[in-house]
């Protein structure tokens, strides 16, 4: 079941499709897959703090944030238009999103991994990157 969740203006600000519950075996997959290597990730670092950029509804960051208290864990999910133009052919191949032409309401996740790897680079030291598919994962240190 999927739903959009809307401003008081009308704006767009999330969907409450609920992918770590799906029954959808695709779904189940790349979810399982997603939550290993971003686990992976996380044990390999024993981070003292923890930014997640790009959290979504914020479900990992709350588990996160339970596993690392009393340190700091921060989950920001900001849109740029700028980047609305590309990548939704992996949400029309699950069949989601037709009437939206693959765009995942509320959500702005359009990058190439090289895109996203050299922006983080900008910022901080790459130690790694994964891309269980469709996502990319950076692990940095700033």
């Amino acid at each position: 079941m999927s739903s959009v969740t809307r401003a008081a203006d009308g704006t767009v600000t999330g969907n409450t499709y609920d992918k770590y519950g799906s029954r959808n075996p695709v779904v189940r997959l790349m979810m399982r897959t997603f939550d290993r290597n971003l686990q992976d990730l996380f044990v390999s670092t024993e981070p003292s703090s923890l930014l997640d950029v790009g959290c979504g509804e914020g479900v990992l960051t709350q588990r996160w944030a339970a596993a690392l208290a009393p340190q700091r864990v921060v989950g920001i999910d900001l849109e740029d238009p700028l980047l609305a133009a590309e990548w939704r052919v992996v949400n029309m191949a699950r069949g989601a999103y037709w009437r939206e032409l693959g765009n995942t309401p509320g959500h702005v996740n359009h990058f190439s991994k090289a895109a996203i790897v050299e922006l983080c680079r900008r910022h901080g030291d790459v130690i790694e990157s994964r891309s269980p598919f469709p996502w990319t994962m950076v692990l940095v240190r700033v």
